[in-house]
């Protein structure tokens, strides 16, 4: 799911300056029809991922931290933008590896 942040193929790289540029175009719109998506897509990516918790865990209470995997991707992006020596690909890399330990510890329990 966060593939396009973390590669680093030519494909990936032209997607992922597709994709911020687009960012920085939506985040700082005042259209109605952008807000909604904006929104819109937000939701969609939780729903993905509560299901791909969902599939996977047996503790199904312990899924408070989903909301915040995708902000926490989109504030290493901001912090990339700000500094250049912030490596985006492995912090999300780390960021990801930890979640899944903490998932999987969680589940097992």
């Amino acid at each position: 799911m966060f593939k396009v942040y973390i590669d680093n193929d030519e494909n990936s790289s032209n997607i992922r300056k597709l994709l911020f540029d687009s960012i920085n175009i939506y985040t700082h719109s005042n259209k109605e029809k952008v807000k909604i998506f904006n929104i819109e897509y937000y939701k969609w990516i939780e729903d993905k991922l509560y299901d791909i918790y969902n599939t996977f865990s047996k503790k199904k209470e312990s899924n408070y931290f989903i909301k915040s995997i995708s902000s926490t991707a989109d504030g290493m992006y901001f912090r990339s933008l700000a500094d250049r020596s912030f490596n985006l690909q492995k912090e999300l890399k780390n960021f990801i590896k930890n979640i899944s330990y903490e998932f999987t510890k969680n589940s097992c329990n």
